[in-house]
């Protein structure tokens, strides 16, 4: 068994390097050019996804939401918001890993949706301490669905990385957080998270110019 599923199935995540490094280039053309449709107004990005402005100021402390009325926070629909995103996630790596970690056939495996979450230096918001599973919008609580997290720079606590808390799927009741921890992602690697782990994210607060841009895979198997 490779050392990367056997780590997510005790810790509840795992990364997997250098997944999607021949699409990263394309990635980041693709990402680019939907922030900049989201800062000009354009409707249906912005249907589909979340400005910085929106999130709750409990989440956000000591930004000016006003300001950043224009500036993505999430983006939402990547595929429909434009096709060339499928030429990324048709990848057959990143389905054989996804197969391997929800221990089915490759061809029983699902994508449901994309997404990115950006977390530029200095302005973006906490993501709060959550479990996928059993969500009420996307993910089961019968450990058939996984979030493979694929960023698109190199991600840190520095930098608003996420944090998780190993073993969290295995111990449902665990609400220690001390124990959590900031993985070291590299652009293109892949977190792949158990729909059970906590995880979650402070403030990114850092002066790093470089920005966080993660794009999440939502897989299933049928």
């Amino acid at each position: 068994m490779p050392y990367w599923k056997t780590q997510f199935d005790q810790q509840g995540f795992t990364v997997i390097p250098d997944v999607l490094s021949p699409f990263l280039e394309l990635a980041l053309q693709l990402a680019n050019e939907l922030i900049f449709r989201h800062r000009l107004n354009d409707h249906a990005v912005q249907e589909a996804g979340l400005s910085i402005a929106s999130v709750h100021p409990d989440r956000n402390p000591d930004i000016n939401a006003e300001a950043w009325l224009m500036e993505p926070f999430i983006l939402g629909d990547l595929i429909a918001m434009d096709a060339r995103f499928a030429c990324i996630f048709s990848n057959p790596l990143l389905w054989k890993y996804a197969a391997d970690l929800l221990e089915c056939p490759v061809d029983e495996v699902r994508f449901h949706f994309a997404n990115i979450t950006r977390k530029p230096a200095g302005i973006v918001p906490a993501i709060n301490w959550h479990r996928d599973a059993n969500n009420k919008y996307i993910a089961p609580a019968d450990h058939r669905m996984i979030r493979l997290l694929i960023p698109l720079q190199n991600m840190s606590e520095t930098n608003g990385g996420t944090a998780l808390l190993p073993g969290s799927h295995l111990h449902k009741e665990t609400t220690d957080l001390s124990h959590a921890v900031y993985p070291r992602v590299m652009a293109a690697d892949v977190l792949a998270i158990h729909a059970e782990v906590l995880h979650g994210g402070s403030p990114n607060r850092s002066k790093d110019r470089e920005r966080c841009d993660g794009v999440t895979v939502w897989t299933s198997v049928i």
